[in-house]
């Protein structure tokens, strides 16, 4: 036999009629974020936890990208000085 399980209008769950007392939704909880500090914090709690782990090593070099599109012609620059060898 297959239980017909459902929530009831009481919102709570019900197994074959039965109302087993269990609320099918739970209370708002508080969510929890990375303070100031960076550690987790739940509401104004500061948890300790670092929200952040070591600094890992670093990366295999990745392969050259491709060439991105020419650019428009810049300013001329200001005029060089001559050069001259010294005898």
């Amino acid at each position: 036999m297959i239980p017909e399980i459902y929530i009831g209008e009481n919102g709570n769950w019900y197994i074959n009629g039965y109302d087993t007392g269990v609320k099918a939704r739970g209370d708002d909880g508080i969510t929890p974020h990375i303070g100031a500090n960076g550690n987790w914090h739940i509401g104004e709690t500061d948890t300790l936890v670092p929200a952040t782990g070591p600094k890992g090593d670093p990366g295999v070099a990745g392969s050259q990208g491709i060439q991105g599109p020419k650019g428009e012609k810049g300013d001329q620059g200001p005029a060089g000085r001559e050069y001259r060898e010294q005898p």
